[in-house]
C-alpha cells in the first residue's frame, strides 16, 4: 500500500451516515381474507409491543404544515402524491382519502455495535436515529428502515458498514467461521447498552438447513432481524416471530 493510501485510510469520517432499508413479503395472517392487514398486530397495545404508529405529518392543519412538507410533496407526481399521501377532501370528494402507507417505529433500539473481519476487527458502535417499518394498504410487502450514524468514523470502519452492515445473511462461510461479506457479529442494544439481540451469521447450519427445507428456497434471516407481532418473510429471507420484541435466539 502506498504511503498516500495509509494517509488517507488515516482520515476519519467526520460524520458518517447510512439508511439501511430491508423489503420485507408479509404472510397470509388470515386464510381467505382479501385484505392482510398485517399492522392490527402492531396497533394492539401492549406492554411487550415496542411498536408505535407514527402520526401523519400531513394533518390537514395549515399551521402544522412546513415548508419541508411543501417541499416533499411536490416532488412526486399526482398519482404518487395520492399513494404516498391519501387524498383531502375538495371538489367533489366529501370523504377524506387516507394515505395507503401505515408507519410503525420502536424506541427501544439506541445503538448497534458492529464486528469486521479483517486487521479492522474493533468493534465500532453505531448510534440509531430510527427503526421504522412500513406497511404498505393490499400490498404484500413492507420496508423495515434503520438509519445509523456516528462522528469521526475511523475510514475503513465506515468502507466496512456501508459494504456489510445491510446483509442479512451470508453468501458462503469463510474457514474460521464468519459469513462471508457480512459483520462478524452485530449487537442491538439499549440506550444503557443493554443487548437486545445479537447476530448468528456463523450458524451455517441453521442457514443451510432452511434454505434446503424451505420449499420457495429462501435464505434464513440472521437472528437480530427477527422481530414484529406478525409472520412475513424478507425476499430470500423468511421469518417467524409471536413477540414484539427483537427475537434473540
Amino acid at each position: 500500500m502506498s504511503a498516500s493510501m495509509v494517509h488517507l485510510s488515516e482520515k476519519p469520517v467526520r460524520h458518517f451516515r447510512q439508511i439501511l432499508l430491508w423489503p420485507i413479503q408479509l404472510m397470509p395472517i388470515r386464510e381467505g381474507a382479501p385484505i392482510q392487514k398485517h399492522w392490527e398486530r402492531l396497533q394492539a397495545p401492549d406492554k411487550d409491543n415496542p411498536w408505535r404508529e407514527l402520526a401523519d405529518e400531513f394533518t390537514g392543519d395549515p399551521h402544522q404544515f412546513q415548508e419541508r412538507h411543501y417541499s416533499e410533496f411536490v416532488t412526486f407526481l399526482p398519482y404518487v402524491q395520492r399513494f404516498l399521501y391519501g387524498e383531502g377532501k375538495g371538489g367533489d370528494r366529501d370523504v377524506e382519502q387516507e394515505s395507503c402507507i401505515r408507519v410503525f417505529r420502536r424506541c427501544d433500539v439506541a445503538k448497534v455495535r458492529a464486528t469486521f473481519p479483517g486487521s479492522h476487527s474493533v468493534p465500532v458502535t453505531l448510534s440509531v436515529a430510527h427503526v421504522d417499518l412500513y406497511f404498505f394498504y393490499d400490498i404484500d410487502v413492507a420496508v423495515l428502515v434503520v438509519e445509523v450514524f456516528a462522528d469521526d468514523l475511523p475510514l475503513p470502519q465506515a468502507q466496512n458498514a456501508l459494504f456489510r452492515l445491510g446483509r442479512c445473511y451470508p453468501t458462503y462461510w469463510e474457514p474460521d467461521g464468519h459469513g462471508g461479506h457480512c459483520p462478524k457479529q452485530v449487537e442491538w442494544l439499549s440506550s444503557e447498552e443493554k443487548v437486545l439481540a445479537v447476530s448468528d451469521y456463523e450458524n451455517s447450519e441453521k442457514y443451510l438447513s432452511f434454505a434446503c427445507r424451505i420449499g420457495l428456497r429462501v435464505s434464513p434471516l440472521i437472528g437480530n432481524f427477527c422481530s414484529n407481532r406478525s409472520c412475513f418473510t424478507i425476499p430470500e429471507r423468511r421469518v417467524f416471530s409471536d413477540t414484539g420484541r427483537l427475537n434473540t435466539t
